[in-house]
């Protein structure tokens, strides 16, 4: 029988949305386990740790900065984008982010709007990260304007010993529903 880490190896990205999506529905049970059970105390949770992690990694992404952008990224992270692209390492994960960074289409967009992170506790060392950000004026790979980017980040992050660090980030876009006829 095929791991979870073996089919997405081998590029299964339906076994990691089988993941993520029952990695959101563990959440919101765990959530609620969180805030009723006496063994969990804030302090247990390490709120604070998450954040720091989630922040350096949307700092770098608004400075553009590969470096700070990988840091709170685990050695062997996976990383997965709207349009497709998976890299796997942090190493790798801070080449592209430099090779995304210095393209002049990305580089056209502007980020309009940050939201807060949304911290769910599935343990108290395992931990689900969600951001929202706008950007407009980003450029497609054939020159033209993109409409406004609505982008979901979803990280997965465990506390390491050296820290909170994100395992798995899964950019999304989401789209305007289109009308069925």
């Amino acid at each position: 029988m095929c791991t979870i880490k073996q089919n997405f190896l081998r590029g299964g990205r339906r076994a990691l949305l089988v993941v993520l999506l029952g990695g959101v529905t563990l959440a919101a049970s765990a959530t609620a386990q969180t805030k009723s059970s006496p063994t969990n105390s804030k302090a247990d949770l390490d709120i604070a740790g998450v954040r720091t992690a989630v922040a350096q990694r949307t700092a770098g992404r608004l400075k553009r900065d590969a470096v700070l952008s990988a840091a709170p990224f685990a050695d062997d992270a996976l990383w997965m984008n709207a349009f497709g692209r998976r890299v796997s390492g942090r190493a790798a994960i801070e080449q592209f982010f430099k090779q995304l960074y210095a393209d002049a289409l990305y580089q056209a967009g502007t980020s309009v709007s940050e939201s807060e992170p949304e911290i769910t506790f599935l343990r108290p060392d395992v931990a689900v990260a969600h951001t929202f950000h706008r950007t407009q004026g980003q450029r497609a790979r054939d020159g033209s304007l993109m409409s406004e980017r609505r982008s979901h980040h979803t990280m997965v992050l465990a506390r390491e010993p050296q820290g909170w660090r994100i395992r798995q980030e899964v950019v999304m876009d989401e789209k305007e529903p289109t009308s069925r006829r």
